[in-house]
C-alpha cells in the first residue's frame, strides 16, 4: 500500500499527522493477510485529521477581509450609480445627459470588476 493510494482514498489532506496514521495503519495491514485496503481506507478515514493549517486559516481570512473590502467598495459604487442616474435624468442639456450617462455606464464596469474579483477571492478560499 502507498501512501498516495492513502490519500487518495482516503480524503485525507498530505500533513504530519496523517502520515503517521498511515504508517501505523500500514503496520496493521502488512501484519494481518485478512484485512483488506479497503479495510485500512475505512480506518483511515476515521482516523486522518483534515483541518487546515495555520497559514491555510490565515489565507482564507485574508481572502475574506478582501471579500469583505470589495463588497463595502461595490456598494459605494451603487451609490454613486445611482446619484448619477439622478443627475442624468435631471440634466437640462444634452451635453449634461452625455457626461452623466458616460459616469453611469462607468460605475457599471467598475461593479461588474468587482464582482469578478469577489467571485474569485471567493473560489480562493480553501475549504
Amino acid at each position: 500500500m502507498m501512501y498516495s493510494e492513502f490519500v487518495e482514498n482516503t480524503g485525507c489532506r498530505d500533513n504530519d499527522y496523517n502520515r503517521e496514521v498511515f504508517r501505523k495503519l500500514e503496520i496493521v495491514y502488512m501484519n494481518d493477510e485478512s484485512m483488506s485496503k479497503a479495510e485500512v481506507y475505512e480506518w483511515g478515514k476515521k482516523l486522518v485529521n483534515n483541518d487546515l493549517t495555520d497559514e491555510q486559516k490565515e489565507w482564507n481570512q485574508d481572502r475574506k477581509t478582501e471579500i469583505k473590502f470589495l463588497t463595502m467598495s461595490a456598494e459605494e459604487w451603487k451609490e454613486r450609480l445611482v446619484n448619477y442616474r439622478d443627475y442624468a435624468r435631471s440634466s437640462v442639456t444634452s451635453e449634461d445627459r452625455k457626461y452623466w450617462n458616460e459616469e453611469v455606464k462607468y460605475c457599471q464596469d467598475k461593479i461588474k470588476i468587482i464582482r469578478v474579483e469577489i467571485r474569485h477571492q471567493k473560489e480562493l478560499i480553501i475549504k
